[in-house]
């Protein structure tokens, strides 16, 4: 059956506005899906001195603290935001507590950028990009002093990794990712030089060569593959802050974008989103001349309307059809409209408004020409009850509504994780919850309560199932007893130590037999921060309601060494008192000397047993100092931070390392002074050149991947010892480059475009490991033995694959373009150090992929009901090779593919 309503002219999402209004709103929309994730040259969001979470209502302090108080009701807003400080330009400020970040910030020539913006969003797992579908769990915002130096706020909590950039109003940022924070402890990240952006010119036109008018232009980062996947370009999160208007004449510009390697991703009222090919440039440098043409879009209107057929406004809409998704947001009066690619067979439409039941429908064939009605059906509260193991109502629990991917460890502080809504239990230990169901498009949830005396306690998985129409039962959560840790945080000498930070870790099951061996100071029982707060004016500090098993103390006050307490267990019975006595601070300075003429910024690690390692970076004199360490014997190591590796990620790269000291004393109230000598007479080195085409290149990334994987009897062992000992760098104007420091070994020496990882970079030369060594646009094998230099020089010859891709249809043989979204898969002939390319398909079947090794390469194509395989192409250096496959429709069995 076909669904109709009657459509009102210039009622529809986009149309029930002025267009000038469009582009704005559409800004305004995105960047309320991203939970104000987003920020970016020219302006940025939020007041300096900030701290978000992208928890709905209330929300913990990222600075940390004992547990938040929630709000009474459904959550709403996007966050709680603490001000740190009410002047956030001096970045030496005691008083925040202990920060997370310092550095210093410099302009192109060298001075301090004073005023500058450093901004950082902490995530868990990896910190690449900004993402809207990914939560920010913590961002800080500061200006940096006359000096250029910044001082981000603590952290107290574990497993966060920092995006960073820094920017003033007239130079694009610098960024640093992957950036793990040391709750308690400060890392220094040095200076930070600020480049000149570059800028893009061009034109966007329909599929006539008509200009398109009122679109909208931003820059897609090209991302390492090994961080972000081929298949996700698409759908990647635009650079934000970049954006361009297209004039009368379909032309654009993008000013100050930050050197690197971009798509442009366009679109325009009546147009499908289309994708440039690759923009590529350094500082100050003009790229003119780019031209992207859209394809003419199939436009689908309709109306998000309640039981008594009136609008719904505000509702989250997303078009999900053949790997293509849209987002949208429904106009005051319900109406909406996409403008999708022609061609789609089936699709759908999902809606979600806060106080609705989430609807959904699908489309076929002819009703995704028609306009779309998707009625909601009004949700009441969600309704349940906590009580204690005695069956007795608890009165003034925390309520929170998570979702069940955020909920797999129920042994977290649950008041740290990210709500759909909150609320606190009645008198009678009842509560209502209203899900903020238009913010998240997952239907699974757990409720979790807490209170004062009692640990969080959790329900079983709550479904709102989409086109519902009654409520799910009434849920129970019950809640186990809770228990009491108290203590007093002292001074070296015996007084207070008011304000000192007190972190109460959660001890974590020991891994069974048969796991990973532990590797230096993993050795330690791994815990997690499960709950902080502050000691007051007496040294007092107090945690309630904590759950009963192993735990940990730890104190911090700046210009102490911390406190570190024993292992303890929390049983029933009265509250466990400790005491955590500060230390005069300890401290570890020193000097690297040798031949470090060779050698890039270099970095100082140190490690005791039981303990996390901690950094410092060395200076251009050669220093290096680590205040306020616990008393005790370290190992002192130096290693080169490797510039694409370990500059950027703080993960990757180092090698074995270039001076240590074993057993290092550090006494309470002294400072260690210590030198770091540095011999490269049993080091190897290696240099070259890549040319593309004949041409020097500059930027292409020279990786230098061991190969003794295979000899690994534990893969997961080898992989942590590959990795950090995988080197690389980037040719020069001249196309050169150097590697110097290296451990005599056995090498992979892998080239890719600025910007990527090889692939398969673990995999090695042992059995069951899949094709031996890591691939790239080019490999070599070196041995490099002591003292050996060896010279390996690339001589690229790189050209491009394009077309479009159809499918057979029907009996008489119709042509339609390959489904948006679908995968090329190009194998190399014969060249088993040559990465297969893996091309996303465009609107129209358009596809297009550059720098490829030239020479043969097989074809294949897969989708539902229809497959091309192994077609032959010839890839011509400095040129296109043209082709237009057409897939055949599959015969028998069913692909993976086809069970979707």
């Amino acid at each position: 059956m076909k669904r109709r309503i009657l459509v009102r002219p210039g009622r529809s999402m986009r149309a029930a506005m002025p267009r000038k209004i469009l582009l704005p709103l559409a800004v305004l929309i995105l960047g309320a899906l991203g939970l104000l994730l987003l920020s970016g040259p020219p302006g940025g969001t939020g007041g300096a001195g900030e701290a978000e979470t992208a928890v709905p209502g209330p929300t913990p302090d990222p600075a940390g603290d004992a547990r938040p108080t929630a709000e009474t009701g459904g959550g709403g807003g996007s966050g709680t935001r603490v001000q740190l400080a009410p002047d956030t330009r001096t970045a030496d400020r005691r008083e925040e507590g202990i920060p997370s970040f310092i550095g210093r910030v410099l302009l192109p020539d060298g001075r301090p950028a004073a005023g500058a913006t450093v901004e950082a969003w902490g995530m868990s797992g990896w910190a690449v990009m900004l993402d809207p579908r990914r939560p920010v769990l913590a961002r800080f915002r500061e200006e940096c002093g006359p000096d250029g130096r910044f001082a981000l706020p603590e952290v107290t909590r574990d497993g966060l990794r920092f995006l960073l950039r820094a920017r003033t109003e007239e130079l694009p940022f610098v960024e640093l990712a992957n950036l793990p924070v040391l709750p308690g402890r400060t890392r220094d990240l040095g200076d930070l030089r600020l480049r000149p952006g570059f800028e893009v010119r061009g034109v966007v036109s329909g599929p006539a060569g008509e200009p398109v008018r009122f679109g909208r232009v931003v820059p897609v980062p090209e991302l390492d593959s090994a961080a972000f996947p081929v298949g996700r370009l698409q759908t990647a999160p635009a650079l934000p802050g970049y954006e361009a208007a297209t004039d009368a004449g379909g032309a654009f510009v993008l000013r100050r974008l930050p050197p690197g390697r971009y798509r442009l991703r366009a679109s325009g009222p009546g147009y499908v989103e289309g994708l440039s090919a690759a923009v590529k440039a350094g500082p100050g440098e003009t790229v003119s001349g780019i031209e992207i043409q859209l394809a003419a879009a199939s436009v689908l209107t309709g109306f998000v309307l309640g039981p008594d057929r009136q609008g719904v406004g505000g509702a989250a809409l997303r078009f999900e059809a053949e790997g293509l998704i849209l987002s949208g947001e429904s106009a005051d009066d319900g109406g909406f409209r996409f403008d999708v690619p022609e061609g789609i067979e089936r699709a759908r439409l999902r809606a979600a408004a806060d106080g609705w039941f989430p609807a959904s429908v699908v489309l076929r064939g002819d009703e995704l020409r028609l306009p779309v009605e998707i009625l909601l059906q009004p949700m009441p509260p969600l309704a349940g009850y906590v009580q204690d193991e005695a069956g007795r109502a608890v009165a003034g629990a925390e309520v929170r509504l998570i979702e069940l991917s955020r909920s797999r460890d129920p042994s977290g502080d649950p008041s740290r994780l990210s709500a759909a809504a909150a609320t606190v239990s009645g008198g009678d230990g009842t509560f209502q919850l209203q899900p903020a169901v238009s913010r998240t498009w997952e239907r699974r949830f757990r409720v979790v309560a807490w209170s004062e005396d009692h640990a969080p306690g959790w329900s079983e998985t709550v479904t709102l199932a989409e086109n519902a129409t009654e409520p799910p039962p009434v849920v129970a959560v019950t809640l186990p007893p809770g228990r009491v840790v108290t203590g007093r945080v002292e001074l070296p000498a015996g007084g207070p130590a008011a304000g000192a930070r007190v972190h109460l870790r959660r001890l974590l099951a020991s891994r069974p037999p048969g796991r990973r061996p532990a590797m230096g100071a993993d050795s330690r029982r791994r815990s997690t921060i499960q709950r902080t707060t502050s000691a007051g004016p007496d040294g007092r500090f107090r945690f309630t309601g904590v759950a009963e098993g192993d735990y940990r103390l730890e104190a911090f006050l700046p210009g102490f060494s911390p406190a570190e307490d024993e292992d303890f267990t929390l049983l029933p019975g009265p509250p466990v008192e400790r005491l955590l006595r500060l230390r005069a601070p300890a401290a570890l300075e020193g000097e690297v000397v040798g031949d470090l003429d060779l050698l890039g910024r270099l970095r100082v690690t140190v490690a005791r047993s039981g303990t996390d390692p901690l950094d410092a970076a060395v200076d251009d004199r050669g220093r290096f100092a680590l205040p306020e360490l616990a008393p005790g014997a370290y190992d002192v190591e130096l290693r080169e931070v490797d510039p694409a590796l370990g500059a950027a990620t703080f993960l990757f790269g180092s090698g074995r390392p270039l001076a240590r000291l074993a057993g290092v004393e550090v006494v309470e109230g002294e400072t260690n002074f210590v030198t770091l000598q540095v011999d490269l007479t049993d080091r190897a080195a290696l240099r070259g050149q890549v040319t593309v085409n004949g041409e020097p290149r500059a930027g292409m990334g020279v990786f230098l991947v061991p190969r003794d994987l295979g000899a690994m009897r534990d893969p997961r062992l080898g992989w942590r010892t590959i990795a950090r000992r995988l080197r690389s760098t980037s040719t020069d104007f001249r196309g050169e480059y150097r590697l110097a420091a290296i451990d005599p070994d056995d090498y992979w020496v892998v080239v890719q475009p600025p910007g990527r990882m090889p692939n398969a970079i673990f995999r090695g030369d042992g059995p069951d490991t899949g094709p031996p060594g890591p691939t790239g646009l080019a490999r070599a094998e070196v041995r490099l033995g002591e003292g050996n230099e060896r010279r390996l020089d690339f001589g690229l010859q790189l050209g491009g694959v394009r077309g479009i891709a159809r499918v057979a249809a029907g009996d008489d043989g119709r042509l339609r373009p390959v489904p948006r979204g679908s995968r090329i898969v190009l194998e190399p002939v014969g060249r088993p150090g040559v990465a297969p390319q893996v091309v996303q398909v465009g609107r129209g079947g358009v596809f297009t992929t550059e720098e490829l090794p030239a020479g043969d390469w097989r074809l294949s194509i897969r989708i539902r009901g229809a497959e091309l395989r192994d077609l032959s192409v010839l890839v011509p250096a400095g040129a296109f090779a043209e082709v237009e496959p057409v897939l055949q429709p599959r015969k028998g069995g069913r692909s993976r593919e086809d069970r979707r």
